[in-house]
Formats: C-alpha cells, sequence, structure tokens
C-alpha cells in the first residue's frame, strides 16, 4: 500500500460561450480590469486509517488520530453489500454527514458510502463508531484526513455508479469540478481476489486498498480509496482491480479552502508623523481565524524591517477586544489589528504612502490589499493670529483670534493658559476647539486673577505649531467690547464699489460707537467717510423676522464705504481696522483683510455660434486663461454687427461654463454675438470679439412618400420609400419603429440612414412580432418634418 500523495496544479479549462441574438448586441469598453484573484491551495491529504472485517458487526470502530492543520475535514468510507447500509458516522461524539452513497440493488452488489465532517476536534486516538442499520459482512473502513478544505461549503460534486463482473473497472466521473479542488473516490468489490490490490487509474496520484478473506469466495471483497486533483472541468474518477464479479464506486469533489478577502481596513488616524504607532483594523471576509497578516510600512518609513510590525488576532486571542463581554466570539472572528510604530529617525518626506497589507491562510493561499494609503505629516499648520483677551460678565474671559491661513491642515486649536507671563506648560492643552471656531470663553476663572493665554493650531498628525503669541485678561474686571466677527459684503472690490461690512460684538451690544479705517484700501479716505448702522437701535426689521431692536438683532452692525474713484491704491489685499468703543470708553480693535481688485480677467476665445433645431443659436467659447480670477462670463447679442448694448447682457453664465444656448430667437433673424469675461469685484474686460448665426427654426424638410414594409427571409422586414421631393434640404430620413399603431416614439429614432438612401432592413425583430415603421426627413440643423 503507498499513502504519500504527490498532487498536481489543476489546469483549468475555460469554455468560450456563443450568445446570439436577433435583437440587439451590446458592448461595454473602458472599464477598469478587476483584480484576478490568486488560485487557492488544493485539499492536502494528511493521513488515513484503515479497518477490515469478515464477521458480522452491528458496529465498526476505527481508532482515529486527527492531527492539527488549518481548514481540515474527516472523511469515512463505509463499504458493504448493497441491501446494507449505514445509519449514522461519529467522532469524538460530533456526529458526520452523509457526502455520498451509491450501490447495486441486490444482495450481491456493493455498496460505498462517504461521510464527512467539518473541522473534526484536534484528539489523539479517539474513535471513529459507524452504527449500521443492520449487522453487516463483510465491511470495510477507511477515515481520512484532510486540510485546506473549505469550511461552509466543503463538497461540491458527487457521482457513484455500480457494475456486473463483465467490468472490472470501477469509474463515475464528476462534471464542473470547482477549480483548486481535491477528488476522493472509494469502491468495493464483491468476490474479488483477496491477494489482488487496486490498481491506478487515470491519472490517480496515491491510494490505499485492503481486503478479507472467508472460506467462500463469495464473501471475498477488495476496497480501495483513491485521491485526484483534476486536470479538467470533467473528470473521470476510476481504478481497476483483478478479478472481480461485481463492484460499486463513490466520489465527492473536496473544495479547495478559499483564499483570504479583504472586507475593510481602516486606519485609527488621518494623518501620523514620525514616532507615532500606526494601528491598522482588518477584517477579513473568509479563512478569518487562521491568517497571518503582515504589512510592509517601507514607503512611509526607510528604517522598516520587515516583520517589525504586530498583528492581534482578535478572534483567537483570548481578550475582551470588542468590550461586549465575550471572547473570541463571532462578532471578533476574522479581526485583526496589525501595529507598527514609525522611527523617529525616519527620512520620508511628507506625503501619501502605499502600506500593501497580506494576509496568508494555514494553508498557503495569500491575497494581497494595495487600498490602504497612509499620510505622512511632520509639518506643524501655520499659526493663528490676532489673539484677543476680554473681561466679560460672570468672571468669564473671552478669547477670539484670526484662524491659520491657510486652515486646510488645522484639526484643532489648542488653548494654554499661566496666572504668569510666559508660565504656559505647552506638554499639554488647558481646552481644545476644533479648527473653523475662532472663540472660547473661559469660565474656570478666578476673579481679580489675571490669566495669559497663548492658542496653537494643531494638525490631524499632532504637529502643533510654536508661536507664543500671548494676550491676557483679568477675571472680574469686565473689559470693553469684544468682537465675535467681521465679515464683508463681497470677496473684492474695486474702485467705486461700495463696501459693506457686517460686525457683530459679543458684548456691550448696544451702547457701542464703531468706527473703521479705510486708508490703506483708499487713499482718498477720510477719518469719518464710513456710515454706520445699529441693528440693535435703528427701529428696523433688518433680519425680516418681523421684529425690530430684538435681542436677535442686538450687537450687530454695519458698516458702508464708497471707496473712490480716483483711488490710487494699488490691487491687493488690504488690512481695514475696525475699532469699536464702549460708554465707559472701553476700546476693542480688530481688522479685516479686503481685496482690492480693478483689473479685468483675460477674454474667452475661440467664441462661435451655430444654428440649430428648433430655431435655437448655440455659443461656444474657450475659457479665459488663466480663468482664476473669472466669476462670470457675460453675453451680449444684437441684431446688427456691434450693435450690442455692454451695460446689459442678456444672460451670464458661471465661470467654468463654456457654452449656451440662445432659445429666444426668431426665424430667420441674423444675431450678433460678444462674450465677456467679469470678476468677482465687477471688472469686464471689454474684447468686442463677435460672431452671428441666423436662426433656422420650421418645419423640416418635406417628408418621404410611399413608405412599404415588407417581411423577407431570416425574420427581417425591408423598409423603403421615396425620396423627399426636392431632397436638396435633407440631411437623413430617421427611422421609427413601435409594436403597436401610432406607438412610435419620436423622440428616439430605431436608426438613421443618410440622404439618398431609401431602404432599411430592421434586422433586430422577434418572429411573430408585428412592427408599426414611420420614416421623416432631417435638414442639417436638426428640423425633423413630422
Amino acid at each position: 500500500m503507498r499513502y504519500p500523495l504527490v498532487l498536481k496544479k489543476r489546469s483549468i479549462l475555460f469554455l468560450s460561450g456563443l450568445l446570439v441574438s436577433l435583437v440587439a448586441i451590446s458592448l461595454v469598453v473602458g472599464l477598469t480590469p478587476l483584480p484576478v484573484a490568486q488560485a487557492a491551495n488544493p485539499p492536502a491529504y494528511q493521513s488515513h486509517y484503515l479497518d477490515t472485517s469478515n464477521s458480522w458487526r452491528s458496529d465498526a470502530v476505527v481508532s482515529h488520530t486527527v492531527f492539527s492543520g488549518s481548514y481540515r475535514l474527516l472523511v469515512v468510507a463505509v463499504m458493504m453489500r448493497a441491501d446494507e447500509s449505514v445509519s449514522s458516522v461519529t467522532y469524538a461524539d460530533e456526529s458526520l454527514s452523509l457526502a455520498k452513497a451509491h450501490g447495486g440493488s441486490t444482495d450481491q452488489d456493493q455498496r460505498v458510502e462517504l461521510w464527512y465532517l467539518v473541522n473534526p476536534p484536534v484528539v489523539t486516538a479517539k474513535n471513529v463508531i459507524v452504527h449500521f442499520a443492520s449487522p453487516v459482512n463483510p465491511s470495510g473502513i477507511a477515515a481520512v484526513n484532510f486540510t485546506g478544505v473549505h469550511q461552509s461549503s466543503p463538497i461540491g460534486e458527487t457521482a457513484g455508479a455500480n457494475d456486473t463482473p463483465t467490468n472490472n473497472e470501477a469509474t463515475t466521473t464528476i462534471t464542473d469540478v470547482n477549480a483548486d479542488s481535491l477528488i476522493f473516490g472509494a469502491a468495493s468489490v464483491r468476490g474479488g481476489d483477496v491477494a489482488g490490490s487496486f490498481v491506478s487509474g487515470t491519472d490517480i496520484t496515491g491510494r490505499w486498498d485492503a481486503a478479507t478473506g472467508s472460506s467462500s469466495t463469495d464473501d471475498d471483497s477488495l476496497w480501495g480509496g483513491d485521491l485526484e486533483v483534476p486536470t479538467a472541468g470533467t473528470y473521470t474518477f476510476n481504478t481497476t482491480f483483478s478479478p472481480g464479479r461485481k463492484w460499486a464506486i463513490a466520489a465527492v469533489e473536496l473544495k479547495a479552502a478559499p483564499v483570504p478577502s479583504f472586507t475593510s481596513i481602516t486606519k485609527d488616524k488621518l494623518a501620523y508623523k514620525d514616532g507615532d504607532t500606526v494601528t491598522l483594523t482588518v477584517t477579513l471576509a473568509n479563512n478569518n481565524t487562521a491568517c497571518t497578516l503582515t504589512a510592509d510600512f517601507s514607503n512611509i518609513d526607510d528604517q522598516y524591517v520587515t516583520g517589525a510590525e504586530d498583528f492581534d488576532n482578535w478572534g483567537t486571542d483570548g481578550v475582551d477586544n470588542n468590550g461586549d463581554g465575550h471572547i473570541d466570539e463571532p462578532a471578533e472572528q476574522g479581526v485583526y489589528v496589525i501595529t507598527y510604530p514609525i522611527s523617529t529617525v525616519n527620512n520620508i518626506g511628507d506625503g501619501s504612502y502605499l502600506v500593501p497589507v497580506t494576509a496568508t491562510d494555514g494553508v498557503g493561499n495569500s491575497t494581497t490589499d494595495n487600498s490602504t494609503s497612509l499620510t505622512l505629516d511632520n509639518t506643524a499648520p501655520p499659526s493663528p493670529t490676532n489673539l484677543v483677551a476680554t473681561a466679560i460678565a460672570a468672571g468669564s474671559i473671552q478669547l477670539s483670534w484670526t484662524a491659520s491661513s491657510p486652515e486646510t491642515d488645522v484639526a484643532n486649536y489648542n488653548i494654554y493658559r499661566a496666572t504668569s507671563s510666559g508660565g504656559q506648560s505647552y506638554s499639554a492643552y488647558t481646552y481644545q476647539v476644533a479648527s473653523g471656531t475662532t472663540t472660547y470663553t473661559d469660565t474656570s476663572t478666578t476673579s481679580g486673577t489675571t490669566y495669559y493665554y497663548v492658542v496653537r493650531a494643531q494638525d490631524v498628525a499632532g504637529n502643533t505649531d510654536t508661536n507664543t503669541t500671548q494676550a491676557s485678561a483679568t477675571a472680574g474686571i469686565t473689559a470693553g467690547p469684544s468682537f465675535s466677527s467681521i465679515t464683508s459684503g463681497k470677496s473684492s472690490y474695486k474702485d467705486g464699489d461700495t463696501i459693506t461690512l457686517t460686525v457683530t460684538l459679543a458684548n456691550h451690544n448696544t451702547g457701542c460707537t464703531l468706527t473703521a479705517d479705510f486708508s490703506n484700501i483708499d487713499s482718498q479716505y477720510v477719518t469719518g467717510g464710513e456710515s454706520v448702522v445699529n441693528w440693535g437701535t435703528d427701529s428696523v426689521d433688518n433680519n425680516g423676522d418681523g421684529k425690530t431692536d430684538e435681542p436677535a438683532e442686538q450687537g450687530i452692525y454695519v458698516i458702508s464705504y464708497l471707496i473712490s474713484l480716483v483711488n490710487t491704491k494699488a490691487d491687493g489685499s488690504h488690512s481695514v481696522p475696525v475699532t469699536a468703543t464702549d460708554a465707559a470708553s472701553n476700546t476693542a480693535t480688530k481688522s479685516i483683510n479686503l481685496t482690492l481688485d480693478n483689473t479685468a480677467p483675460p477674454a474667452p476665445t475661440s467664441l462661435s455660434a451655430t444654428a440649430i433645431a428648433g430655431g435655437s443659436i448655440k455659443l461656444t467659447w474657450t475659457a479665459s486663461s488663466p480663468e482664476t480670477d473669472v466669476s462670470q462670463y457675460n453675453i451680449y447679442r444684437a441684431t446688427t454687427s456691434a450693435g450690442q448694448d455692454y451695460s446689459s447682457p442678456i444672460y451670464t453664465v458661471s465661470a467654468g461654463v463654456t457654452t449656451y444656448t440662445d432659445t429666444s430667437t426668431t426665424n430667420g433673424q441674423t444675431y450678433y454675438y460678444v462674450v465677456r469675461a467679469q470678476d468677482a469685484a465687477g471688472n469686464i474686460e471689454t474684447n468686442t470679439n463677435e460672431v452671428s448665426a441666423t436662426a433656422s427654426g420650421g418645419t423640416g424638410p418635406p417628408a418621404p412618400t410611399n413608405l412599404t414594409a415588407t417581411a423577407i427571409a431570416g425574420g427581417s422586414i425591408k423598409l423603403t420609400w421615396t425620396a423627399s421631393s426636392p431632397e436638396t434640404n435633407v440631411a437623413q430620413y430617421n427611422i421609427y419603429r413601435a409594436t403597436s399603431s401610432g406607438g412610435q416614439n419620436y423622440n428616439s429614432s430605431l436608426a438613421s440612414v443618410s440622404a439618398g438612401t431609401t431602404t432599411y432592413t430592421d434586422t433586430s425583430t422577434t418572429d411573430g412580432v408585428t412592427y408599426y415603421y414611420v420614416v421623416r426627413a432631417q435638414d442639417n440643423v436638426g428640423n425633423i418634418e413630422t
């Protein structure tokens, strides 16, 4: 007997299927190829135990050991006469399931049954117990161990056969074998030569056999089992013996454990800095509990050494990882945590880097995920500016500041407090607020104590700027006004524009005087040249809620100022300080940066006008270059060349739009167009590049006549018609089809043929269906006769 197996990699035969349709053929192009799944390793034979008997027995007991391994399967083959059967099989008190039973119909025929148990316990010298429905003689039992078998669906197809003594070759066929499967089969021969043995069949790579003898040749029996990695989608499993009278064979497909696949990989932070520990939580979709995970951090850390990362398998670590009071329960199966400390002497620059994660199961199947990108960030964000500390009512102190510029890299603002100047401890912040917040009220103060504050910006990686700009206030000594916000009515202004600033004060709401100094943005500014409206006292319903001077309007002021037309200040950003003064002469000042822009953007180019169907005219152009200063495009129209009124465009479109369709036209009228670019400050460039087109609406060309439809061979229908007369204005003929009279959809034609063509054959038909056709003529601008 030979027990070792030499497994061969399975070749996969792909069968091309051809689907022919008379209705339509659809092609999809441009799709991104999906990743090619790695082939699994076939299941592996591990060991087997035999038991044979030539005496009557009701139960058969095989002392059996299941060795450790991943994705285990125990298969028990039972061979007997055809009038006998098995009622149940157990191993270590666990019940096996019947995979396949096959045999003849008389007591002279043979029978084979194959039973299996998924993931049997790893124990030594436990009994496989086969319970027969009634005493049997003779009988043979084989208990066989496998690893690398699919745990949720271990058995694929099964097959069986039986025959008379005229044939001494046991053969059965399994079709549509899954990739990387292993075929296991067993045969039983009645009246065989006890001195004989099974002979390997086609491509059989391993086998076992046993025999019993008795004083009666009829009771002599020969049993054998074989393993094979199939080489085709359809596999014929056969083995021979000599001699034999009657036989039965049964075979089952053992499906390979699937390669690991990733459900998700999540990271604990949006960005990391040198010295941080990266934590990746990996969830696998299958092969959950027996995988080894690795991650390659060499792209993000040039000090990385293979294997330096740690991984924890939640499904086997004996820890309640998710805090639900259970350990290693189903909710933790397939969840792994990978950790890696980035070196503090890492030389990799800031950026986003790929970290491949590989999962390898217990039988060598592996999959690598290349979708995880980690951001390395060792650069602190810009500092906030204009920090102000103001003592307010109830002993609190209000802080305000201007956000970091830009604020895109800011996650939080850390507030550090001390009771002496420069005494802040930067190892731990006192308070923290999210980015986008520029105020904080400190209520944990002691009256009469002076507090010193520093506000620093921190990014998602934990990098914190190092500014030491300090502001102080004494709790309980109420200071003057403080600003909540200053907003501008526009993002930029030009000479002659009116600047509108909306100011909200945090306290001293109704009794303040506000001034603004516009001298930085206007060379002609004179102190007091601005006007101020206090919403809290002007007796006007400013916010449209039907009330005047109510609490919602308290502390809101609107400052207006007209920029001089003879201003000589240059384009750019200019600071405008705003000062609030209360009745006790306490003051506070906060600045806002305003943009002065007197330069028009570049003109668009390549303007064209095209008459289209329905009498409309379509304009297209190339965007201004660069387009960064463009806020909109103004479209001007006239009915005479150069007759456009540039004080009033007929339409505007936003920057980024380079087409416009003019539908407010008159058929036969020629229109002249100019398109100009305008910026946010209202500056408009002055190009006069003009294009024209004549609106060409109408009912379309003359209709074709004498339309006929004739069914022809092959299930097609041939249409013929007489061309439109005259055909000079015809560009094409549109064919419309319906399965009911008058049911055509004229918004969507079945097909179109060019002018000069007067036939069309419809091949996309269904036998027995009546089709109704209409053919219409269309001109060059898209007008279609009806």
